[in-house]
């Protein structure tokens, strides 16, 4: 064993390319901009703070900042804003190099191209979201009945009637 090595490293011969400085960062494209794929966004920027070694894209159907889907029903009782459900702060990805494109939705992915083909999703009203939540009929409460309907936010923007 050499003098500048210990019984739990070895020396890397100086032959071998440093392949972190000679190989292009790795484009990352993270489908879906809810919890789960915020969380992955941020998880793969602190493992390369600098984003020498990785792109990130996150891509959302919504056209809404990543927030907290829990946190819906305090919307709708008026206790919160939709802006207070915002998983983070703005400008927080552009700060950190994280590309977030919303309102689009990634309709097919070829990975021998190592492309994505995206399609604008068509704006939703709040009366007729683009996913209609299935609501079964009740007793006393039929489906027909606009005036004892359920409410199904689909998204932070149908919250709002």
């Amino acid at each position: 064993m050499s003098p500048t090595t210990s019984p739990s490293t070895t020396a890397r011969p100086s032959t071998t390319p440093d392949t972190a400085c000679t190989e292009r960062p790795r484009r990352i494209l993270v489908v879906g901009n809810g919890m789960a794929g915020a969380r992955l966004a941020e998880e793969l920027r602190h493992r390369d703070p600098c984003g020498e070694r990785l792109h990130v894209t996150v891509v959302g159907e919504e056209p809404h900042a990543a927030y907290n889907r829990v946190l819906l029903s305090s919307v709708v009782a008026g206790s919160l804003t939709p802006r207070e459900t915002r998983l983070k702060p703005d400008g927080w990805w552009a700060a950190r190099g994280i590309r977030v494109v919303t309102g689009v939705r990634v309709t097919s992915v070829d990975l021998a191209a190592r492309t994505a083909t995206l399609t604008p999703t068509p704006p939703a009203s709040p009366h007729c979201p683009p996913n209609t939540a299935f609501v079964p009929e009740r007793t006393g409460m039929p489906l027909s009945s606009e005036a004892n309907a359920a409410f199904t936010p689909r998204g932070v923007g149908g919250t709002r009637g």
